[in-house]
């Protein structure tokens, strides 16, 4: 259970670099998102790792549980690293215009369903609670730190974003929402 609380203590970190970014010390953010990513990354490793399987699927269910777990990780990488424009966001003291397109035309914050579905896959694939636990502390964590953001930080920080949040689900993506980002994605790969 130590894992799944310094998981938590984890988005303190993310929380902080928020803060900082907002209050125009963007330039000393940085490093907060990136320790609380890490610490992040390292005790789920931890938590997919140690202790006994509660239950095992079979093989071959295993392995597609596993390959599910790494294409949301894959997923959740791409919604907060290629997507997003990485010296803006994440290094330098911009302000930021909305990106309403692909991913983010699912919803607000796609990498929160991401990290939930890479977490439940993983769970089943590894079988151990505490995966599980990590899987809903985490992800009531990641909700709340997008409510925070979504409700406080992005409208001061991000051109356009009002008009965004009526115009795109929060979390739970819809019919409308769904179509626009398949959408998106099919013509992205036409014009490459």
């Amino acid at each position: 259970m130590r894992i799944v609380v310094a998981g938590c203590a984890a988005f303190l970190l993310l929380y902080l670099f928020d803060c900082l970014k907002l209050a125009g010390y963007a330039r000393f953010a940085g490093p907060f998102f990136f320790c609380g990513f890490s610490a992040l990354l390292g005790c789920s490793l931890m938590a997919a790792f140690r202790g006994e399987a509660a239950f095992v699927l079979p093989f071959l269910l295993r392995i597609f549980c596993l390959a599910l777990t790494l294409l949301c990780f894959f997923l959740l990488l791409s919604a907060l690293f290629f997507v997003l424009p990485f010296g803006r966001v994440y290094l330098k003291p911009e302000r930021n215009a909305v990106i309403d397109t692909g991913l983010y035309a699912l919803c607000r914050h796609p990498g929160v369903l991401f990290f939930f579905l890479m977490y439940g896959f993983l769970w089943l694939f590894t079988g151990r609670m505490t995966v599980l636990w990590a899987c809903l502390a985490w992800t009531a964590m990641d909700v709340l730190h997008v409510w925070v953001q979504d409700r406080f930080f992005f409208p001061r920080s991000i051109d356009g974003y009002r008009e965004y949040q009526n115009a795109t689900p929060f979390l739970i993506p819809d019919a409308r929402s769904a179509g626009r980002c398949l959408a998106d994605l099919r013509r992205e790969r036409r014009s490459r």
